[in-house]
């Protein structure tokens, strides 16, 4: 009997969406949803190229936006807290673990330094550059920027699409 009833239903839904005010609304909503989201991918690298640039522009930006995050919103600075001595409890308890865990620390404490300066010496060229400039300049710059790369990586990603559609 639900197989009945299913197969009636699909017959009348069928019906419905060939009739031609129903098909012309349902290819406009498919491209609509194409254009949407096409919309976002562009808005989404814009706004995240932004940012890396921005990050670049103002090398001290992070340690003090997370700062004041913490400042800010003690529950999560608590959440934070009570997750490492979560951690550290279970480490602690199961030996294997814990011992595994404490060589990565002192691994990743130990590699740190000299990781900083390699990231500060290979970035340096760029965020000398990018310091000096004054806010109009930086502005201008990484409008500029993101919009280019935005641009490119949507024309590269439409012919992508193209030949991929094609072999199909």
């Amino acid at each position: 009997m639900y197989k009945n009833l299913q197969g009636k239903a699909r017959k009348i839904k069928n019906k419905i969406l060939k009739t031609p005010a129903i098909a012309h609304i349902q290819r406009r909503i498919i491209l609509a949803k194409t254009i949407i989201k096409s919309a976002t991918t562009i808005t989404a690298t814009f706004i995240i190229i932004i940012l890396l640039i921005t990050i670049a522009a103002y090398p001290h930006i992070v340690p003090s936006v997370t700062f004041g995050f913490y400042k800010w919103n003690t529950a999560f600075l608590n959440f934070v807290t009570a997750t490492i001595k979560a951690s550290n409890t279970i480490a602690d308890a199961i030996q294997p673990l814990g011992a595994a865990a404490a060589a990565i620390q002192n691994v990743l404490i130990a590699a740190s330094p000299t990781f900083r300066s390699t990231l500060e010496g290979a970035a340096s060229a760029i965020t000398h550059g990018l310091v000096t400039l004054n806010p109009t300049e930086k502005y201008v710059l990484i409008q500029n920027a993101a919009a280019w790369t935005t641009a490119i990586v949507t024309l590269i990603y439409s012919q992508y699409a193209k030949t991929r559609c094609y072999r199909r």
